[in-house]
């Protein structure tokens, strides 16, 4: 992402974003054509129109904050999002399922900080990367193994 990019997500939802965040943008997989993960936007426009919908319609019935910043979502109806008035902003993962439930925002993961997040991708696309098939992985097959080595 370049820094002009940043600076229309600043203007466009009238926010400062930590520096720490700049940073984990601007790193080489958020530079280019197909930026990030599904996680974590290398995408502007799709930042500040994430941002927008929350702050328009909530969040599963719950209001959403100006000061949470959705950087990304997981594909399953959740947001990842940063707390702008932190110094040391972590991210939080808005949990649908238990903020309907509750009728208020609740987080299910947290993430002390962005290189912890971008760690937590790089290990869940090297997760959904491995072959599926045991052989390929050089893993024993399953239906070989015997009874009592399955616990």
């Amino acid at each position: 992402m370049t820094p002009e990019a940043l600076a229309c997500i600043e203007q466009e939802l009238s926010v400062s974003l930590p520096q720490t965040y700049r940073e984990a943008l601007m790193r080489p997989e958020f530079q280019g054509e197909e930026t990030g993960f599904q996680d974590f936007s290398g995408d502007a426009d799709e930042i500040i129109g994430l941002n927008l919908e929350v702050r328009q319609d909530g969040f599963c019935g719950a209001k959403w904050p100006d000061h949470y910043l959705v950087i990304g979502e997981d594909g399953a109806g959740n947001n990842y999002f940063t707390d702008l008035k932190k110094q040391h902003p972590a991210v939080f993962l808005a949990d649908h399922e238990l903020t309907t439930n509750q009728n208020r925002l609740v987080t299910s993961e947290t993430y002390g900080t962005f290189a912890d997040f971008i760690a937590f991708l790089h290990r869940l696309q090297s997760e959904v990367a491995a072959p599926a098939d045991p052989e390929e992985r050089g893993a024993e097959s399953p239906a070989v193994k015997p009874w009592w080595r399955f616990w």
